[in-house]
């Protein structure tokens, strides 16, 4: 799908460059060593990674999307990431290459593929090669999305897959704009505001074509999301993946908001691409020239529908997920897919900046003065952001690996192979332990959501439960489990919060039941 997007061959150079840039910021996190370890190279910054690795396992085995043997679930809420990610257990299996390796080259792969996307679909809006070439480079050196690309997770898929629409879209190709807005859902479900967006543009487009080819349109758009929500009800009685309703099911409209105003405040003061706020000129400007450039009616819609989508992918995000640090990775990640929008309005403003044509003396002095004193600010603040979020992500798997992954390999060596193991981190406990695994949290096991924890811990009778003690304190505590080991994250990064110290407990001499009760986390 994603070759069906041609590019002139006067703009061949500068996609090299910057597929070279960006490949390279992926390298520059990958491969960072701040804590003297290899963390960066060998694992990830999140272990929900982990997470999706264990369905992409289960998936490349035949076994379909399982957490556990034989245990169909929804905890994952980006299936084609998941699908894309299984090959990866087949190279090893017949070439030995690591699953880790994969991944990263995967997520490195598709960031260079949206620098590319965006610097094509950038000059195309404002009919300026150069502007292009500079949205594409600030979009290669971006930091939170150079380490999201090598984090295992499906950001990066995202922003490649709306960049296919809104290009395919802007061009008329509306059958291939169609395919990539229907698989912008089963990506991020809070893409489906975006594929609404664009709907009415493309099927406008394709019926002129004839009632065929809007019918195979309205198809590619709807039919992936329909089957993964089909999916999701034969499965949980639900028709979004367990993990939209642990996540967001308890948020009230007030929480909405009050996410809405720390986010914005969090992105535009820290995101280099906004420039702590001078960015959102050059972002206004070019969303003028976008519009203002329009060619047809019909080229219009599909230039506002550019201009809000990124917006939209914002609001989106903030409406689906409570985001309580913003500026952590665990969260942030929510948000990256929504950048690559703003650089490209940042990068059609550019092609005011360079144009030629006749406006006010006055007028044009002052958007080149505004447009360059954001793109001043950007670059330096993007320098020393990148060696700050690289060390950040090196950190962050080594946090992981100190915890998540030793826990993993210490429960494969000491639990008995038919044991039930509880948890609250659920991912690479499940893949290196290789355990049945009972996710406290729900996020996959749709049951702890549906009949609660406690029915839960009752129908698996676990073994062992490995908890962060802040979030179990009455589990820790109480007489019918005792601690029998525990790992710790000295430097601990991912979060400002207290999940640097996990323990293993067991039940105890005294202990005839499971517990009546579990505080829920």
């Amino acid at each position: 799908m994603f070759a069906a997007v041609t590019f002139p061959k006067s703009r061949a150079l500068d996609a090299v460059v910057v597929v070279l840039i960006a490949l390279a910021m992926s390298a520059r996190f990958a491969f960072d060593r701040t804590p003297g370890t290899t963390a960066a190279v060998d694992g990830f910054p999140l272990d929900d990674a982990w997470i999706h690795l264990v369905y992409a396992r289960s998936l490349a085995g035949g076994h379909g999307f399982a957490y556990n043997a034989g245990d169909p679930e929804a905890g994952f809420t980006s299936p084609l990431w998941v699908v894309l990610l299984a090959p990866s257990f087949w190279l090893k299996s017949a070439l030995g290459v690591p699953v880790v390796a994969y991944v990263k080259s995967l997520g490195a792969a598709l960031f260079a593929a949206t620098a590319v996307l965006g610097a094509r679909l950038t000059a195309r809006l404002s009919a300026s090669r150069a502007a292009g070439l500079a949205a594409g480079v600030l979009l290669a050196t971006e930091p939170g999305l150079a380490f999201a690309s090598v984090s295992g997770m499906e950001v990066p898929l995202a922003t490649t897959v709306l960049f296919v629409a809104a290009l395919a879209a802007l061009e008329g190709r509306h059958l291939l704009a169609a395919m990539a807005l229907g698989l912008a859902p089963v990506v991020r479900p809070e893409l489906v505001l975006v594929t609404g967006l664009f709907a009415p543009f493309v099927l406008y487009d394709a019926w002129a074509s004839g009632r065929s080819r809007a019918a195979a349109c309205l198809g590619a758009m709807v039919v992936p999301a329909a089957t993964w929500s089909a999916y999701c009800l034969a499965i949980t009685g639900n028709p979004l993946p367990t993990t939209f309703y642990a996540k967001h099911g308890t948020a009230t409209l007030s929480d909405s908001f009050s996410d809405a105003s720390n986010t914005v405040g969090a992105l535009v003061a820290d995101v280099p691409l906004l420039a702590l706020g001078l960015g959102l000129v050059p972002c206004v400007l070019g969303a003028y020239v976008v519009v203002a450039n329009a060619g047809s009616r019909r080229e219009r819609g599909v230039r506002l529908a550019i201009v809000i989508s990124p917006f939209l992918t914002l609001v989106g995000a903030i409406w689906a997920h409570r985001l309580m640090q913003p500026l952590s990775f665990y969260w942030s990640r929510y948000l990256l897919p929504s950048l690559p929008g703003f650089a490209v309005l940042v990068g059609a403003a550019l092609g005011t900046w360079a144009s030629t044509r006749a406006t006010r003396p006055f007028a044009r002095s002052l958007a080149r003065a505004a447009i360059s004193g954001s793109l001043l600010a950007t670059l330096a603040l993007t320098v020393p952001k990148v060696g700050e979020r690289a060390s950040l992500f090196a950190w962050n798997c080594q946090n992981i690996e100190e915890v998540q992954v030793t826990l993993g390999r210490w429960v494969a060596r000491h639990v008995p192979p038919r044991a039930v193991v509880a948890v609250n981190d659920a991912g690479a406990i499940r893949y290196y332990g290789h355990r049945y695994t009972l996710d406290l949290v729900g996020l996959n096991a749709h049951r702890v959501l549906r009949d609660g924890v406690v029915a839960e811990i009752r129908r698996t009778h676990p073994s062992a439960f490995i908890v962060f003690p802040s979030w179990f304190p009455e589990l820790v505590a109480g007489a019918s489990l005792r601690t029998i080991h525990e790992a710790r994250s000295p430097h601990y990064t991912i979060c400002d919060c207290d999940q640097s110290r996990v323990v293993v407990l067991v039940p105890g001499r005294a202990a005839t039941r499971p517990p009546a009760s579990l505080p829920r986390p």
